[in-house]
C-alpha cells in the first residue's frame, strides 16, 4: 500500500481508496449505523443471555400425577380386569388355566373401548377359557414397565403348554369367536395326538 499525504487516505494494491477514520471523532448518526448494522446479533446475544439466567434460575419442570386408574370391566363381569397393571399377578393365573384369552388396553384409546365385544366373548366361553383384561398403559404399572405397546389394544390368546398366539383381526365378537374356536379345536387335536 502507498501512503498519500494527508494521511486520512490510503490506497491499496487494487487502486480502491480506503478511509482511516481513527482520529476522527464517532458522530451520532454513524454510531447509529453501526448498531443498526449489527443489531440482529446484538439481539440474539442479549437472548442468548437471559435464555441462558432463566434457564438456571428455574427448578426441576413441575408435572402433574396421572390419577389412579379406574375399573374398566365393570362388576359383575366375566372377564378379570387388572386395571393396576399388575402383570404378575395375572401371569400366575394364566399359568393355572389351559386357555386364556386377555386384552392388553389403554382405556382412553378408542379401540380399546371394545370392552363389550370382549364381554360377549366371554359369556360364550366363559366355561372353556379363562378371560382377562390388563392396563398396559397406567406408568406406575408393571405391566408399562414391563412391555412396550405401539397400540392398542392387543389380544393374545395363552395355550397351556403351547405358547402364545396373537389375535390379528378387528375387535368384534364372531371374530373373536371363530378366532377361539380354531384355537380350542388346535388343542383339542393337540391333546388327542399326546
Amino acid at each position: 500500500m502507498a501512503a498519500t499525504n494527508d494521511l486520512t487516505k490510503d490506497e491499496d494494491d487494487n487502486g480502491i481508496k480506503i478511509q482511516d477514520t481513527r482520529g476522527e471523532p464517532l458522530s451520532l448518526s454513524k454510531y447509529f449505523q453501526v448498531m443498526n448494522s449489527y443489531g440482529r446479533e446484538i439481539f440474539f446475544a442479549i437472548t442468548i443471555v437471559f435464555t441462558g439466567i432463566a434457564a438456571l434460575q428455574s427448578g426441576p419442570l413441575k408435572t402433574k400425577k396421572v390419577n389412579p386408574p379406574d375399573v374398566f370391566f365393570e362388576s359383575p363381569s366375566l372377564v378379570t380386569d387388572f386395571y393396576n397393571g399388575n402383570i404378575k399377578h395375572l401371569l400366575s393365573l394364566i399359568s393355572e388355566k389351559d386357555v386364556s384369552l386377555v386384552m392388553y388396553y389403554a382405556p382412553w384409546d378408542a379401540s380399546s373401548q371394545a370392552r363389550e365385544e370382549f364381554e360377549t366373548v366371554a359369556k360364550f366361553y366363559h366355561n372353556e377359557v379363562f378371560f382377562a383384561a390388563i392396563n398396559c398403559w397406567w406408568p406406575e404399572g408393571e405391566c408399562r414397565k414391563k412391555f412396550s405397546v405401539s397400540s392398542y389394544p392387543i389380544v393374545l390368546s395363552y395355550v397351556h403348554e403351547m405358547g402364545v398366539v396373537r389375535y390379528e383381526g378387528p375387535i368384534i365378537s364372531t371374530y373373536l369367536i371363530n378366532f377361539l374356536d380354531s384355537i380350542l379345536s388346535l388343542c383339542c387335536t393337540f391333546l388327542h395326538h399326546s
